[in-house]
Parts: structure tokens; sequence; C-alpha cells
């Protein structure tokens, strides 16, 4: 997984300063991430029921939402050491990939569930972190929210959260 081991370069590099390591950080994510598969298997359910609006609105702020999210959580580590410990078939077309990433504490234990696309390209569609998904997690966020609020209620947190970052 060269892409990891890219994370961590942009991390080590001392030269760079935080928001130039950010900037790098959510190019390098969103090329191996189908953040529209991501974002549709969160939604769920009400994926369903929205307007093709809805729909476009939602895959634009979640796409700058996560690509946000997983930058700013991987902006706190530095000089770790990435390794692939094994892999695994766990469907027609997903393999989970394990890792570890080593540093100062304890192993963090990653896993990557990955597709292979019609293209043949494989992408990461989640990212399970000592074993919580990514999907699962924020699946239970966005359904509470869509629940008491509505769709559109999602969509103006996702745009809330996005004008605070701004």
């Amino acid at each position: 997984m060269s892409v990891g081991n890219d994370v961590l370069d942009v991390l080590r590099d001392p030269a760079a300063v935080k928001q130039e390591k950010f900037e790098r950080l959510v190019t390098l994510l969103d090329e191996p991430i189908d953040l529209d598969l991501v974002a549709r298997l969160i939604l769920g359910r009400h994926w369903r029921s929205a307007s093709e609006a809805q729909r476009a609105e939602y895959l634009e702020l979640f796409r700058a939402f996560a690509l946000h999210t997983l930058a700013s959580r991987l902006d706190v580590y530095g000089g770790q050491k990435f390794e692939v410990t094994g892999s695994k078939v766990v469907g027609r077309q997903d393999a989970l990939v394990s890792s570890r990433i080593l540093g100062e504490g304890p192993p963090l234990t990653v896993d990557w569930r990955v597709r292979q696309r019609d293209d043949d390209k494989l992408v990461a569609i989640d990212v399970i972190v000592e074993g919580v998904s990514l999907i699962v997690t924020q699946r239970s966020e966005f359904g509470a929210v869509v629940e008491r609020q509505g769709l559109d209620g999602l969509l103006a947190e996702l745009r809330r959260r996005a004008d605070a970052r701004a």
C-alpha cells in the first residue's frame, strides 16, 4: 500500500508547514478512496428517498467532510512506520487489508476494506481503526440526524461543519 507510505512521508516532512501537510494529505487520500460509494453506504436507506439535488449536494459536502476528517486525524500522527500485516478476501469484489501503524505507543491496528472496481482499479471503501468501522460509525451518526431533522437537516449540519472549517 504505497499510499500509506506516501501519507507517512508527508507526516514526517519537517520542512512542511501544517497547512501544506494538510493539503497534501487531502490530495493523497482523494484518489484511492471511493468517496461517492462510501457516502452512499453511509447514508444507507436514506439515499433512495433523496432527491437528485439532495444527492448531489450530499456527495459534495460528504467529500469535503470525509477528506477533512481523515486528513485531520492523520495529521496528529508523525514519525510512525506503516506495515501491511495481511489480507483476506471478504466478498466477490472486496478484500480486507490489515495494517499496523507503529510508533511510540502501542501499535494502531488499521484495516482497509478494498474493492476492485470494474476498471480493475483498487479503491478503499472503509477504514476500520481498532475494530471501529468508519462506515458504521458515520451511518449511525448521520442516520440519527436524518431521523430527527430529515435529510435537509443533515445537509445543513454538513454545511455548518464546512463553514466552521473555512
